[in-house]
């Protein structure tokens, strides 16, 4: 890839990871994923689980959820959602 200043629309692309959290015994992580929405012109984020090496990440959340956390036995997954224009859990 050729090197170039960044532009205005690069905007658009920025995959920021968020708020990583490590489930009890270390196996695994689940993390929120930004993105900007073109169509919507909305922040999004997305909730993703990989294992602890970062292998095998899976979107566990379509649009506008964040906050993971991990129940004390690592088996369960609480998060935070926009659902008709609130936030639930």
């Amino acid at each position: 890839m050729a090197n170039r200043a960044i532009r205005a629309d690069d905007y658009w692309d920025v995959r920021p990871v968020i708020d990583p959290q490590l489930a009890p015994g270390a196996e695994r992580f689940a993390f929120a994923v930004g993105r900007q929405d073109r169509e919507d012109d909305v922040a999004v984020t997305e909730i993703f689980v990989a294992e602890s090496d970062g292998a095998d990440p899976r979107r566990f959340t379509q649009r506008r959820a964040q906050s993971p956390r991990w129940s004390p036995d690592g088996r369960s997954l609480a998060y935070c959602a926009k659902v008709d224009d609130s936030m639930q859990l």
